[in-house]
C-alpha cells in the first residue's frame, strides 16, 4: 500500500481471499454479469496491492529492477486506467434498460477517455515512482507529466458516480466509501501521492462487495411457505 511492503502484502492476501469468495458468490447465485464484474474488484484490488508490495521492496532495493519495472506497469495500469474504465462499465451492465443505462453509456465514453490520456501519461513518462519526504515518505508515481487540470476529480467522477447511482445496493455500498475516502485522501494529502493512498482506502473499502453480496443474496431468496 502506500505505506510499506508489509502492509501491501498484507492487504493483498485478505483482499485476493475476499475476492475470490465474492466472484464464487454471485456466480453461483447468478446474480447477473454486471454483479459477477463487481465481485471481482476485490480480487482486482488484491493484485494491484501485491504490485505495490513490490514496488515499495524494489524501491528499497531488495528486488532487482526488472521486478520493480514490471511490478510498477501492473500498478499504473490498475490505477490508472482500469478503474475509470471498469467502473462506468460495471454501472452500465448492472442496470436494465432505461435511462440510467442510457446515462452510464455516456460515462462509460467519459471513462474510457480518462483511462486513454492516464494510459497516454503512463506510456509518454514512464518513471521509477520514488519517496519523497516532501509527501510524507509515500510512494509518488509519474513524477514529470503535466497533467491537465483537475484530471483527478474527472477520474473520480467517471469511476465511482456509475456506482454510486446504481439500484444496486452493494456498487452504492462500496461507491459510498469511495467518494468518502477520495474526499478525506484529497484534503489529507499532497496530490502527489493520491493514487498510492486512495487505492489503499479503496482497496480496503471493496472488502465492503462481498458484504453488499451477501445482503442482496438474502434479499433474492425466495420466502419459505
Amino acid at each position: 500500500m502506500c505505506f510499506s511492503a508489509t502492509a501491501s502484502f498484507s492487504a493483498a492476501v485478505v483482499l485476493t481471499g475476499l475476492g475470490a469468495t465474492s466472484v464464487r458468490m454471485a456466480t453461483r447465485r447468478q446474480m447477473g454479469a454486471g454483479m459477477v464484474v463487481l465481485s471481482t474488484f476485490p480480487l482486482l484490488f488484491g493484485i494491484q496491492q501485491a504490485a505495490e508490495g513490490f514496488v515499495w521492496l524494489g524501491v528499497n532495493g531488495v528486488t532487482p529492477a526488472w521486478m520493480t519495472s514490471i511490478a510498477t506497469a501492473i500498478f499504473v495500469f490498475a490505477a490508472y486506467v482500469l478503474w475509470p474504465a471498469i467502473g462506468p462499465v460495471a454501472g452500465w451492465m448492472i442496470e436494465p434498460p432505461g435511462r440510467r443505462r442510457n446515462l452510464f453509456a455516456w460515462m462509460m465514453v467519459g471513462g474510457f477517455a480518462v483511462a486513454g490520456y492516464l494510459a497516454f501519461a503512463a506510456i509518454i513518462d514512464p518513471k521509477v515512482p520514488i519517496i519523497g519526504g516532501e509527501w510524507g515518505g509515500h510512494l509518488h508515481y509519474l513524477n514529470q507529466f503535466a497533467y491537465l487540470p483537475h484530471i483527478e476529480k474527472l477520474y473520480f467522477a467517471f469511476a465511482a458516480t456509475p456506482l454510486l447511482l446504481s439500484s444496486s445496493r452493494t456498487a452504492v455500498l462500496f461507491a459510498s466509501v469511495l467518494s468518502a475516502t477520495f474526499i478525506a485522501t484529497m484534503l489529507t494529502y499532497d496530490i502527489e501521492v493520491l493514487p498510492s493512498v486512495w487505492c489503499f482506502y479503496a482497496a480496503l473499502g471493496s472488502a465492503l462487495v462481498l458484504v453488499g453480496l451477501k445482503l442482496e443474496g438474502r434479499q433474492r431468496r425466495p420466502a419459505l411457505t
